[in-house]
């Protein structure tokens, strides 16, 4: 959308600079692109505008609320974020990992010895 009129436009980024951080920090988000679906999470948020970073290592800015908030929801049941460090008791010990990848309700871990 175009605006000629500054008054309006004052307005906008006057709401988006006073815009509450509803979501925190680490809060995963899926989103789409042309390319494709991605998990991420939001890793700022900064006077009205969330920074996410997505799994493939892309990072954009979001001033826009409702695209955060859907963003959010679409997420679904997706908890952790990738780049979770975590840490297991296998058979021969205690291993550390991430994860790596998230995809239709299961996550990938690459363990400290590279196996995933």
């Amino acid at each position: 959308n175009h605006y000629d009129d500054l008054s309006k436009v004052k307005d906008m980024v006057e709401k988006a600079a006073n815009m509450p951080e509803v979501y925190a920090v680490g809060t995963p988000v899926f989103g789409k692109f042309g390319d494709g679906w991605f998990y991420g999470k939001i890793i700022e948020f900064d006077r009205g505008t969330y920074l996410v970073q997505f799994s493939d290592g892309r990072v954009f800015p979001y001033a826009v609320f409702e695209q955060v908030r859907e963003m959010v929801e679409q997420a679904g049941d997706y908890t952790y974020a990738i780049g979770t460090l975590t840490y297991y008791e296998f058979e021969d010990g205690w291993y550390e990992g991430a994860i790596v990848k998230y995809k239709d309700g299961t996550y990938t871990v690459r363990w400290e010895d590279k196996t995933e």
